[in-house]
């Protein structure tokens, strides 16, 4: 019995080690599972090495903090972010592998995939919706180098050396290259083979079909060299064929695959100073010096010559343009205002015409005529406002005025005009007529109620200071002084003055601020005549009295101002008649400024009176000066003009130079300006010039002169010494800008074809020949400044 048990317990004890052994894990070899064992990952681990064949990594995570097992449904990644590219849009797929519980913490195996751009990436992993960890992946590839230190060189006809280095653990059995620089690729290389035969030398492959790209092994830790024979066309300019060195910027393209598995694409960027064979270079500086000389031509027409032609066209459009502006200025304006403006306009007009369009030198010119034509229409849009302002004068005067407003506006305009008589006018000039003609403008408008009611307040107090002088008489009449006895129809009656009562505010208010003005204003003439009187006048100035009795006697705006005038002669002493005697026994000339008239030069006329004070005399106002210039023009004008049987005077009040130029061309030019002052333009082509003055009183009626030479002058235009002068000046600069051009385009023959076939970088001796001789400051005359020249430059 007990051999039973014995034997039972041995047999129970086999069967029970055998079912053991048969159950255990198998035994794996030392290191094996360590090395199959995926890679820790997270914000604490380093990268995870992806190879560049592939897509995914497989990696173990920490999730801490975890209870329950994790699931697949829990597991989500973030979008990944890779420096390098940064527009792509991709959120990896996450699959989870495994899961083994380590304390209160769970390792999980988890299997990322679509991890596809080259270099450092990084996405984020999410458990239940909660961002647990980091993930960060590396696939690095090929690593491209040149074959010495430095740069990359390709010459023309020499083999093109690449270093392909294999930093990784990997080896990469099957990898294809692709070479791109201007559209333009290359895929078949000279490989350095570790096993198998090199392929065959021979042409390029059409890179369009994958399988003609060149297919090489890298071993790990590895450098790989390929070779390959650079595209003739990547030492041309793509445009114009001709040979170009210089820096381009290009790919390398390599693509990984493992068996039937997908494709992965790695773009290597490469910048490859290519230099074009010397054959090559000679070849195209031929074809280059050919072209040049009339691309740089061509350079002179559109950069020089066409601006130049529209300039002078734009010019033309502003001078044509002023012309009009001119033209409609009406005949309120001063005649010699109006004749400045044609004088100035015409000035600019010839001026523009004095060069040939063609050389660059005419900028200058045309820069001179812009700023003329700026100032002149500066002062065309014064007397625009000048002319607007006096038409809203004279309608003032239509529907009646204060006659003290009437004399304020009178006096800015007349300053104003005046001011815009000056021939050179400065900033200060353009200051005091914009604040006249401002304050003009103010007065012709409406005025405001606190207007009205300090101009009332003031009409009281003259009223007061009337009252003060002239007093009042027993019956509340104003007291006329024994010196102006003979004026006492001009002192009004009772009833048309204020009551002995009423300070005069209560009158203002009644009559009307304008006729209160009316009267108060021809008492102060009166009590200003008064002064005159007090002392023994001359006998000459009773035709003064009687017209100062019988304007003051009615007071309007227009008897006013005239009776004002008489008051200014009598305090100068000096009549119409003083300066009528003196125009007739010639105390008089006619003076011009410059002294000496020449062609294509404006001149200034005046009368001046031998007796300086007859020159600033109110009395001039009374007399009409008209002038009248008469211009023969030369049969050899440049602008020959047709005879004309009688040419009729130009009026006054109208623009005659721009009548002129409406009307058939003539042989004789008549003009006809008014006014003590004028000026005149002497055209091209004018042989000689009639100016002579006549004169008439303030009846209209004309001045006999018992002198009249000093009255008409005769005058030859200087042309002869100025036009040889001006030829010889002409031709010097003609020869100086042939000069400059001849300069202007052999720089650019040599330096633009040097920097163009040879890119400043050959030692060739032509090319130190030509750095020698060209110069960027006489280049950048034609061409301007260019800081890369391209090959375009010389078809441009």
């Amino acid at each position: 019995m007990r051999w039973v048990i014995i034997i039972l317990a041995l047999f129970f004890g086999f069967a029970r080690s055998g079912w053991a052994q048969e159950h255990a894990p198998a035994a794996t070899p030392p290191n094996e599972g360590a090395l199959a064992k995926p890679p820790a990952a997270g914000i604490d681990r380093p990268a995870v090495f992806v190879p560049a064949s592939v897509d995914y990594a497989n990696v173990r995570v920490l999730l801490r903090g975890v209870k329950e097992e994790p699931k697949q449904a829990e597991l989500e990644m973030g979008p990944l972010v890779n420096s390098q590219y940064p527009s792509l849009q991709i959120q990896p797929i996450v699959n989870l592998v495994s899961a083994q519980a380590i304390g209160s913490d769970w390792e999980v195996e988890l299997k990322i995939q679509d991890l596809v751009p080259f270099g450092e990436s990084s996405t984020p992993l999410f458990y239940q919706g909660r961002q647990v960890e980091v993930l960060r992946f590396s696939k690095t590839g090929l690593i491209v180098r040149p074959a010495v230190e430095g740069s990359y060189v390709a010459r023309q006809g020499e083999k093109f050396l690449l270093v392909l280095e294999n930093p990784s653990t990997i080896e990469y059995q099957h990898v294809r290259a692709r070479l791109r620089f201007e559209d333009i690729d290359v895929c078949s290389f000279a490989v350095e083979r570790f096993s198998g035969s090199a392929p065959e030398p021979g042409k390029h492959s059409d890179c369009s079909a994958f399988n003609n790209w060149t297919d090489f092994g890298v071993p790990r830790y590895a450098q790989v060299s390929l070779r390959a024979d650079p595209d003739a066309q990547w030492f041309n300019d793509p445009q114009t064929g001709s040979a170009r060195s210089g820096t381009r910027k290009g790919w390398l393209t390599l693509r990984f695959q493992e068996a039937a598995g997908p494709i992965h694409e790695q773009n290597l960027p490469l910048v490859i100073d290519f230099q074009p064979g010397a054959w090559n270079i000679f070849s195209t500086l031929a074809k280059v010096f050919l072209f040049l000389a009339l691309g740089a031509l061509l350079s002179l027409a559109l950069r020089v010559s066409v601006p130049n032609f529209r300039r002078k066209r734009q010019l033309k459009d502003r001078v044509t343009e002023a012309r009009k502006r001119t033209r409609a200025i009406s005949g309120e304006v001063d005649s010699m205002l109006r004749v400045l403006l044609r004088v100035e306009r015409v000035t600019l007009d010839q001026l523009r015409r004095t060069e040939w369009a063609i050389w660059p030198s005419y900028a200058d010119l045309a820069q001179r005529v812009e700023q003329g034509l700026t100032v002149l229409e500066r002062r065309i849009g014064m007397v625009q406002r000048l002319d607007i302002a006096l038409g809203r004068r004279s309608l003032l005067l239509d529907q009646g005025v204060a006659p003290t407003r009437f004399q304020q506006i009178e006096a800015e305009l007349t300053n104003a005009c005046e001011a815009l008589k000056g021939e050179q006018l400065t900033e200060a000039d353009w200051l005091f007529t914009q604040q006249t003609l401002e304050a003009a403008e103010k007065l012709l408008r409406e005025p405001t109620k606190e207007e009205k009611d300090a101009f009332e307040a003031a009409l009281v107090q003259r009223w007061k200071s009337l009252l003060d002088h002239f007093k009042r008489d027993n019956n509340g009449a104003l007291t006329v002084p024994a010196s102006l006895k003979e004026m006492e129809a001009c002192f009004p009656p009772i009833g048309a003055l204020p009551t002995t009562d009423d300070d005069g505010s209560q009158w203002v208010t009644s009559i009307g601020a304008v006729r209160a003005d009316l009267q108060l204003t021809a008492l102060e003439l009166l009590r200003e005549f008064e002064f005159f009187t007090r002392t023994d006048l001359d006998k000459k100035w009773d035709d003064a009295k009687e017209a100062l009795k019988r304007l003051l006697a009615t007071p309007a705006v227009e008897n006013l101002q005239e009776a004002r005038s008489w008051l200014r002669q009598m305090a100068e002493g000096i009549s119409e008649g003083d300066i009528l005697r003196a125009l007739e026994q010639g105390a008089a000339s006619i003076e011009k400024d410059p002294q000496t008239a020449a062609l294509n030069e404006k001149v200034r006329w005046q009368v001046r009176l031998r007796q300086g004070a007859l020159n600033t005399a109110a009395a001039r106002e009374r007399i009409t000066c008209e002038w009248r210039f008469e211009d023969l023009v030369s049969p050899k004008a440049r602008r020959p003009r047709k005879p004309k049987p009688a040419p009729s005077p130009v009026s006054p009040g109208s623009n005659s130079k721009d009548s002129s130029e409406a009307n058939p061309p003539a042989a004789t030019l008549a003009l006809v300006e008014r006014g003590w002052q004028a000026w005149h333009y002497f055209e091209p082509g004018v042989a000689e010039s009639s100016i002579s003055a006549t004169f008439s009183n303030s009846k209209g009626e004309p001045l006999t002169l018992e002198n009249k030479s000093w009255s008409q002058q005769k005058i030859t235009p200087e042309n002869g010494e100025r036009k040889k002068h001006e030829s010889r000046d002409r031709l010097s600069r003609t020869g100086l800008e042939a000069v400059q051009l001849i300069a202007a385009l052999l720089v650019p023959l040599a330096t633009l074809a040097l920097t163009t076939a040879g890119g400043g970088g050959s030692s060739q001796w032509w090319d130190l020949v030509a750095i020698g001789f060209g110069s960027d400051t006489i280049k950048n005359i034609l061409v301007g400044r260019q800081d890369q020249p391209q090959s375009g430059a010389v078809s441009s």
